[in-house]
């Protein structure tokens, strides 16, 4: 380590009064000194929206070959149907809230490497069993939904508030076969007289974005129904 310290220090030295770039052990930025090429970088992107929402959140991380984070250079920059991520925070987390549409674009801008951009499809649909409001008997019923692609993952969360206190049943992920049925064993956390929340999240993933290394570039959307648990 001292050893890395000192050629960091030779090199800073070397840099007084001039434009240079210098890098830690893995390839991450060394405050003040500026980021490796973003081709040589590693990104996880995340854009999650509710169905009917006006936007999406999108969250970020942008890491070198040994899971430091990178902070984007002046001329460097990752955008999102034309937005650009802002950060990092203290946490590594880059942001930006986009309106929410059915197709995302990424586009990562290098100048050592041009501008490459990547494509990914949110994964829209709708609950269309059981009705909003309609009973749901706490024997066991099922909860269906439009769209269905094994391609995409989903999570189905049912929860309910009772007494100030909250109980939540997750299920999944699991390939999206457009619906999930539910047992009375499932369900014996659940009581009548309060309200349940049906939450279905379907998740899009990409393996690769192109303009880094290496990347994963997601997109959920979270669809909610409400119903009243009956005998």
């Amino acid at each position: 380590m001292g050893r890395v310290i000192a050629l960091l220090t030779v090199a800073a030295g070397l840099c007084m009064g001039v434009t240079c770039t210098i890098t830690g052990p893995g390839g991450g930025t060394i405050p003040g000194f500026g980021s490796p090429p973003l081709d040589q970088t590693n990104a996880t992107i995340e854009i999650d929206q509710v169905a009917g929402g006006a936007s999406a959140d999108i969250s970020a991380w942008i890491t070198d070959n040994i899971g430091l984070g990178v902070t984007l250079d002046p001329d460097q920059a990752v955008l999102v149907n034309d937005t650009a991520l802002a950060g990092p925070n203290y946490g590594g987390q880059y942001a930006a809230t986009v309106p929410a549409v059915a197709l995302y674009t990424v586009t990562v801008r290098e100048p050592t490497r041009g501008v490459q951009t990547t494509e990914i499809g949110a994964p829209l649909f709708d609950i269309t069993a059981p009705a909003a409001d309609a009973p749901a008997s706490l024997s066991g019923f099922a909860v269906t939904w439009s769209a269905a692609d094994s391609s995409l993952q989903v999570i189905v969360e049912l929860s309910q508030t009772h007494a100030g206190a909250k109980k939540t049943q997750t299920f999944g992920p699991f390939a999206d076969g457009g619906g999930r049925t539910f047992t009375a064993t499932e369900l014996r956390s659940f009581i009548q007289g309060e309200k349940l929340t049906i939450t279905v999240t379907k998740t899009n993933t990409v393996a690769s974005i192109a303009g880094f290394r290496s990347g994963t570039l997601t997109t959920r959307v979270q669809t909610i129904r409400q119903v009243v648990p009956a005998p």
